[in-house]
C-alpha cells in the first residue's frame, strides 16, 4: 500500500515517518524525488518489447530441436520492436522504397537539386520548368573562344591528362574532350573553369618556363569564375572544377584553401545528388539516361570519394564522404571502338603524349582499385583512429584486432592485384613504369605507413625486436608494424627513384610529396627502434628523399616548404647539408640553383643552406618529450593504453620534428643518455609561409 492510497502526506524521507505511524508500507524511493512521470509511449514500447519476447519464447518452446537451434542462432540479431509482419508483401515493398525515397527537383534558376527521404522539401519545390539560363548572362568566352581554346590551352590539357589524370579520375577524359571540341563554353561535360583548372595543373608539367608561368593565371581565372558564378549554379562540372582548384592550391602550399575548395566540391556534389546512381532516377531526368552520361556521373562521384580519402589520410582529418551514403555503381570500361583520346592527340599533332604503355592496365581498372583502397582508408579513419577515446577493459584488445584486420585487408588487396598492376622489384629497361601504376602503389604503401607508424612512434622501444626474442615475435603487432614501416619506406623509395629515372620528378603527382615525408618519418622511427643513427651522409636514404623533394620543388611549391622544414630540423645550425650534385638535390626556391624561381638554371657549389634564426630556434626547441607510453605493457605514471592513440591522427609530417631533430644532437653513446620520445607537437601539415632563404 502506498501513502497516496490512504491519503497520507509523505515526508519524503526513508523510512517515511508518517507511513510508519500509519503502519503501512512505504513505497517511496529517494531516486523518485522530483522525477517526471514515465510517458505512456515509453510504457507502451516496453510492453510491446515484453510481448515480443514472450511471443519468441512461446515459439521457441513449440519449435523442434533444429528450429530451436536456428532461432537461437539468430536471437542476437533480433531487435525486439513491433514488426511490419502484418503488412501484405506489396505494402512492405512500398515501405522499403519510402526509406530510400529521394527527389531530384529543378530549382527556379534551372539547376537540379537533390532532396533525400527526410527532407522537408520533398515535393515542395515548384513544378514549373524554368529556363536553365534565366539567371546567367552571356559568357565572354562565347564571343571570343580564342581565350579558351588555343594552342597553349590544348597543350596544357594534354600534359594534364598524360601525367596527372590517374590521380584525377573524377574527370571523364573522353566526355570532357568530346565537349571541348563541340561546346567548350556551355557543354554538359566541359566549362571554362574546368578547362582553366586542367590547364593550370597541366602547365606545371611543362618544361617551357613561359608555359609553366601561366599556371597561376589559369588557376586564378578558374577560381574567379567559380566564386562569382559557380556557387550559384551547382553542376557536376562545377564540382570537378572546384576539386581541381583545390588540388592546385594545396600543391602551391595553400593547404587550408585547398581543403576548403575540396570540401565545397564534395558538398556541392551532394547538393545535386551525385551519391545516387543515375539508374535510380529513371525517366525523371532524361538527360542522365545515356551511357556516356552515366559513366560521367560515376567518374565524378567515385573520383570525389577517392580524393576525399587522400585528403583525409594525409592531413589526418575526418572524411566527408562514406560509402553507405550512396549507391553509385563502379565505373565501367569504355568501349574499345571509341578511341577518343588517340584521335584527339592526332588531331592536335600531339601523338608524343599518348599513353606511356599501350599494353598497360586501363585507367578505369586502376581507378576501381583506388576505390577499394579508399574503402579501407575510410574504415581505418572511422574505427582505428576515431577521436573518441575508448576506456573500457576491452579497448586495447579491440585496437589490436582492428590493426591486424586492416593490415590483413591491405595485404589481401595487394595480393589480388592483376599481374599488370603489380610492382616489380626487379625490372629491365623494357619495363616502362606507368604513372597510374606508380600512383596506385604509392597510395597503397602510404596507407600502410599511415596505419602502422603511429603505433611504433608512440613507444620508446619494442623488446620483441631483440635477437633473443626473434622467434617469438611473430604474434607481436608492434613488431609487425615495425616490419611494415621498414619495408614500406624502402619500396616507396624504389618507386620514387624509378619514376625519377624514367620520367623525372618534375612531372610527378603531388601525392609523391606525402610519400617522401612518410618515408622519411618511417626511416627515422625504425632507426630509433633498431638503436642506430639514420645515416646523414651523401647517398643515404634521407639524402635521396631530400633530393626527391628538391626535384618536386619547381613543380609543387609545397615540396619546397616541406623540404625547408626537414632541413631546418635535421640541420638546426645551418651547416652544409648531406645531399650532393649527383643526387640532383637543390636548395628550395630562392636559394639559387636550377630550382630558382627565375629559371636561370644557375648552379651552386655544394648544398650549404644557411637558415634564418627563427628556424634555428624552432628546430633547437623541439626536443621536449612527453612521458613514455607502452601500449601493450605496464604504463608508468600515466595509465594510457593503445586505445589512447585514437585522437593522435597525425598528418604525414607527424612525429618528424621529434625524430629528425633527435638524432643530430646525440652523443656516440646515445642509447645510454637518450630520452626517447614520440608524440610530435607539430600540429599540421600546413607549413607557415616563411621568408626566402638568403
Amino acid at each position: 500500500m502506498s501513502p497516496t492510497s490512504v491519503q497520507i502526506r509523505c515526508s519524503r524521507t526513508y523510512p517515511c515517518a508518517n507511513c510508519a505511524a500509519a503502519s503501512v508500507k512505504c513505497e517511496f524511493r529517494e531516486s523518485d524525488f522530483k522525477r517526471p512521470p514515465v510517458s505512456r509511449e515509453y510504457v507502451a514500447t516496453l510492453e510491446s518489447r515484453v510481448a515480443s519476447l514472450e511471443g519468441f519464447l512461446a515459439k521457441l518452446k513449440a519449435a523442434s530441436s533444429d528450429e530451436r537451434n536456428h532461432m537461437l542462432d539468430e536471437v542476437e540479431m533480433r531487435d525486439y520492436i513491433p514488426s511490419f509482419a502484418s503488412l501484405p508483401p506489396e505494402e512492405e515493398s512500398a515501405l522499403s522504397d519510402a526509406l530510400m525515397k529521394a527527389s531530384l527537383q529543378e530549382s527556379p534558376d534551372g539547376t537540379m537539386v537533390y532532396f533525400g527521404p527526410t527532407s522537408v522539401f520533398q515535393d515542395q519545390m515548384s513544378s514549373a520548368r524554368a529556363s536553365p539560363s534565366v539567371n546567367s548572362k552571356p559568357s565572354p568566352y562565347q564571343e571570343d573562344r580564342s581565350m579558351l581554346v588555343n594552342d597553349t590551352i590544348v597543350l596544357c590539357i594534354n600534359l594534364f591528362f598524360h601525367w596527372q589524370h590517374p590521380l584525377f579520375m573524377f574527370i571523364d577524359r573522353e566526355a570532357f574532350l568530346t565537349d571541348f571540341e563541340e561546346n567548350p563554353v556551355e557543354g554538359e561535360f566541359c566549362s571554362p573553369p574546368l578547362i582553366f583548372g586542367c590547364a593550370a595543373l597541366g602547365a606545371l608539367m611543362s618544361k617551357d618556363p613561359e608555359i609553366k608561368s601561366k599556371a597561376q593565371a589559369f588557376a586564378e581565372t578558374a577560381q574567379h569564375i567559380l566564386t562569382t558564378e559557380g556557387l550559384n549554379c551547382p553542376r557536376p562540372i562545377t564540382v570537378q572544377a572546384f576539386l581541381l582548384v583545390g588540388y592546385y592550391e594545396a600543391g602551391i602550399g595553400q593547404l587550408s584553401r585547398g581543403w576548403l575548395s575540396a570540401g565545397t566540391a564534395f558538398r556541392m556534389g551532394q547538393d545535386i545528388g551525385f551519391q545516387r546512381d543515375p539508374t535510380y532516377w529513371g525517366e525523371v531526368d532524361s538527360q542522365r539516361s545515356s551511357s556516356l552520361t552515366k559513366q560521367f556521373h560515376r567518374h565524378v562521384y567515385w573520383g570525389c570519394y577517392v580524393a576525399d580519402k587522400i585528403y583525409s589520410l594525409f592531413l589526418g582529418r575526418p572524411a566527408v564522404m562514406h560509402e553507405n551514403d550512396g549507391d553509385v555503381s563502379l565505373v565501367e570500361e569504355p568501349p574499345q571502338d571509341s578511341p577518343i583520346w588517340e584521335n584527339w592527340l592526332a588531331t592536335h599533332n600531339l601523338e608524343r603524349l599518348k599513353d606511356v604503355d599501350a599494353n598497360g592496365p586501363s585507367l578505369t581498372l586502376l581507378f576501381n582499385q583506388q576505390i577499394e583502397l579508399g574503402r579501407i582508408v575510410d574504415d581505418m579513419l572511422s574505427t582505428t583512429f576515431a577521436p573518441r577515446k575508448r576506456t573500457d577493459a576491452h579497448a586495447r584488445k579491440w585496437t589490436e584486432v582492428s590493426l591486424n584486420k586492416l593490415n590483413a585487408r591491405l595485404v589481401a588487396w595487394h595480393e589480388a592485384l592483376p599481374s599488370n598492376m603489380r610492382w616489380k622489384k626487379w625490372f629491365t629497361n623494357k619495363d616502362v613504369l606507368e604513372p597510374g601504376v606508380a600512383i596506385l602503389h604509392v597510395f597503397y604503401h602510404a596507407t600502410r605507413l599511415c596505419l602502422n607508424l603511429p603505433f611504433i612512434t608512440a613507444v620508446a622501444s619494442i623488446p620483441s625486436l631483440s635477437e633473443e626474442a626473434a622467434d617469438e615475435s611473430g604474434q607481436d603487432p608492434l613488431v609487425e608494424s615495425f616490419r611494415i614501416c621498414k619495408s614500406g619506406a624502402q619500396v616507396m623509395m624504389d618507386i620514387l627513384q624509378r619514376f625519377r629515372n624514367q620520367h623525372t620528378l618534375h612531372r610527378a603527382p603531388m601525392l609523391f610529396i606525402g610519400a617522401s615525408l612518410l618515408s622519411m618519418k618511417a626511416i627515422m622511427v625504425t632507426s630509433r627502434h633498431e638503436g642506430v643513427k639514420p645515416p646523414l651522409c651523401k647517398g643515404s636514404a634521407l639524402a635521396q628523399l631530400d633530393a626527391v623533394l628538391a626535384e618536386l620543388g619547381p613543380t609543387w611549391s609545397l615540396a619546397n616548404e616541406v623540404r625547408l622544414k626537414f632541413i631546418s630540423a635535421l640541420n638546426p645550425d645551418g651547416q652544409p647539408g648531406f645531399a650532393d650534385a649527383e643526387s640532383g638535390a637543390e636548395p628550395p626556391h630562392g636559394t639559387g640553383g636550377r630550382g630558382a624561381p627565375d629559371g636561370s638554371g644557375s648552379t651552386t657549389t655544394g648544398t650549404s643552406i644557411p637558415l634564418p634564426a627563427h628556424f634555428q630556434q624552432a628546430a633547437a626547441g623541439i626536443l621536449s618529450f612527453p612521458p613514455v607510453i607502452d601500449p601493450f605493457g605496464e604504463v608508468p605514471q600515466q595509465p594510457v593504453g593503445l586505445e589512447g592513440l585514437g585522437p593522435q591522427v597525425w598528418p604525414v609530417a607527424g612525429a618528424m620534428g621529434y625524430e629528425s631533430t633527435y638524432w643530430p644532437t646525440l652523443s656516440e653513446d646515445f642509447l645510454v643518455d637518450a630520452n626517447l620520445g614520440f608524440f610530435d607537437s607539430t600540429n599540421g601539415f600546413d607549413w607557415p609561409n616563411e621568408p626566402s632563404i638568403p
